[in-house]
C-alpha cells in the first residue's frame, strides 16, 4: 500500500506539474520537476530509514515488547528533531538550494519546494506506527490507513491546485 500512497502523490505532483503551465509552455513546468526532483530524494530517506528499521521491530515485536516501545520512542525523538530542523533549514534555503543545484531559472520553485519539504518530517514520524502494525502482522489495518490517505491526498490536491497552483498541489501532499 505505500506504493500505491507514492503513486497518489506522484500523481498529484505531476496534476499540479500539468495544470501550471499552459499546453503551448511546457518549460513553464520545469522549475517544479525540479523541485520535486529534490523532494523525491528527500522522501526516499525517509522511507529508506523505516525501511532499514523494519527487522528491528519485527524482531522486538516478538521477543520484548518493552525494548520496542523504548526503540520507538528513542527513533521517534531523533527523527522528530532531525525531521523538524531539517525542514526548518531547508525552508529557509529552498530557493538558494534549487538556485544551487539548477540555476536561477529554477528559483521559481522555492516556494513549492519549502512547503513540499515538510512531507519529509510528517513521514519520519508517522511511518513509526504504519511499520510497527506490519512488524505486528496488522497489515490491513495499515492498508486501511494508507487508502485513507491516498483519498485524502487526491480530494486535497484537486481542490488546492485549482485555488492555489503549483503551491497547493505542493501542499496537498503534506
Amino acid at each position: 500500500m505505500v506504493v500505491v500512497r507514492a503513486s497518489a502523490v506522484l500523481f498529484v505532483l505531476s496534476l499540479t506539474a500539468a495544470c501550471s503551465a499552459p499546453p503551448a509552455a511546457p518549460p513553464a513546468a520545469a522549475p517544479f520537476s525540479a523541485a520535486h526532483r529534490v523532494f523525491v530524494s528527500l522522501v526516499a530517506f525517509a522511507w529508506s530509514y523505516h525501511f532499514n528499521l523494519f527487522p528491528i521491530l519485527a524482531r522486538l515485536t516478538k521477543e520484548s515488547p518493552v525494548a520496542l516501545r523504548e526503540m520507538v520512542t528513542d527513533s521517534v525523538r531523533f527523527c522528530s528533531w532531525a525531521g523538524i530542523l531539517g525542514a526548518v533549514l531547508v525552508t529557509l534555503l529552498a530557493t538558494p538550494i534549487l538556485t544551487l543545484l539548477f540555476g536561477a531559472e529554477f528559483a521559481s520553485a522555492g516556494l513549492a519546494f519549502a512547503v513540499m519539504v515538510w512531507t519529509v518530517p510528517i513521514l519520519l514520524l508517522s511511518d513509526h506506527p504504519r511499520w510497527v502494525l506490519v512488524a505486528a502482522g496488522w497489515e490491513r489495518t495499515g492498508v486501511l490507513i494508507q487508502a485513507v490517505g491516498v483519498v485524502i491526498t487526491l480530494a486535497a490536491g484537486a481542490l488546492l491546485i485549482r485555488r492555489f497552483g503549483v503551491v497547493g498541489g505542493a501542499a496537498s501532499i503534506v
